[in-house]
């Protein structure tokens, strides 16, 4: 991460906010650098003045299971628990065969692939605060980006454990 930083810094950026992002973090961001050149934002922004919906209408849109954290989630999506339970649903359409067609990339010598794999489930993952499996899927990345493909694959069958509850419980 501070490479990142220092190669954001180095091609003239004045600063640096990380996927995912951080609606808070991104707007503190630029209002601090607005106001170096003068700019006075209003007392509160409407992305964080906006009322979120009560438990139990988010009890109704968005399902329950180890690993996903729906607040976060929700938070980077302004509140929208119905965009978050489509974006859900949709993860649940893109992402139910990826630990198998990243354990057959591997078996095809496909290495780039399969870390193309990894990178885009640990991407999704990440944005919709699917914990575990954004940490499952970087360590397979992680792996083959160090040209580790044996050490990737043994990751496959913990991507896929990390994977089980959210298909499980999106698929009802």
């Amino acid at each position: 991460l501070s490479e990142e930083k220092e190669r954001c810094a180095a091609a003239g950026m004045d600063d640096h906010v990380t996927k995912p992002v951080d609606p808070d973090l991104l707007i503190d961001t630029v209002e601090r650098h607005l106001a170096r050149v003068g700019f006075v934002p209003p007392h509160e922004s409407p992305a964080r003045a906006a009322p979120g919906p009560s438990s139990a209408e988010r009890a109704a849109v968005l399902p329950s299971f180890a690993g996903f954290d729906a607040a976060g989630a929700a938070r980077r999506l302004g509140g929208n628990e119905a965009l978050l339970g489509r974006l859900l649903r949709e993860f649940l359409r893109g992402f139910r065969g990826h630990a198998d067609a990243i354990a057959e990339a591997l078996a095809r010598g496909d290495a780039d692939t399969a870390k193309g794999l990894a990178h885009a489930l640990k991407g999704v993952a990440a944005n919709l605060s699917l914990e575990a499996i954004r940490a499952a899927a970087d360590g397979v990345e992680t792996d083959l980006r160090g040209g580790l493909a044996g050490n990737a694959a043994a990751r496959l069958p913990g991507l896929r454990a990390a994977l089980s509850p959210a298909l499980a419980a999106l698929s009802t």
